[in-house]
């Protein structure tokens, strides 16, 4: 994954591109970014989100994912 910041100052846009054995496979645009830290109390996980989710169409409880990634 490669983050590429538009610069100018606190919290503005980037490209995010995906990769996969080294080609490109996805571009997409995060027009916003977090200005600052997150909190020290925030996780970083993976299937279910045990701190604050990332969306709010996602509840605090019961949003593990349940699928198969091949």
């Amino acid at each position: 994954m490669e983050f590429a910041y538009d610069g100018g100052g606190l919290a503005k846009g980037r490209t995010v591109s995906l990769y996969t054995d080294g080609k490109k496979v996805g571009e997409g645009r995060v027009e916003i970014t977090v200005p600052m830290l997150f909190s020290s109390d925030e996780t970083c996980d993976i299937g279910k989100e045990t701190g604050l989710p990332v969306s709010p169409d996602y509840g605090p409880h019961g949003n593990a994912f349940s699928g198969e990634v091949n």
